[in-house]
């Protein structure tokens, strides 16, 4: 009996899994008294930093936001421009029309809340 079949369509299902999990991560966003949290950037309101993807700046080299929509509206896209040389604008990526509009909305406001910059779209 061989189980190959079964280890790839557990494989598959797993890979999958991920997928899906990733397309939805765009839709959650976790807010508390300590910080902002969605697409892999956090906003530290104590700490008064961002955190994209694992870099982390002081609220004040955010220098703008803005989105972009898709041609088919499956898809949309958000910007952060920041003060760093290395790594100007991040680019996050949203499966759906208008989340990446709704998570900036709420970037804005979790950046002024820390205490950083008021924010519009550049």
């Amino acid at each position: 009996m061989s189980f190959l079949p079964l280890i790839a369509l557990v494989a598959l299902f797993l890979v999958g899994s991920y997928k899906f999990k990733g397309i939805l991560g765009g839709f959650s966003h976790k807010s508390d008294g300590d910080s902002f949290s969605q697409q892999g950037v956090t906003v530290d309101y104590k700490a008064q930093t961002i955190t994209i993807k694992s870099k982390k700046y002081p609220l004040s080299a955010i220098r703008g936001v803005r989105t972009e929509s898709g041609p088919q509206r499956t898809r949309s896209r958000a910007f952060i421009k920041v003060d760093d040389m290395n790594k100007p604008v991040h680019e996050i990526v949203f499966y759906g029309d208008r989340l990446a509009e709704q998570f900036i909305e709420r970037l804005a406001i979790a950046i002024e809340k820390a205490g950083g910059p008021h924010l519009t779209p550049y």
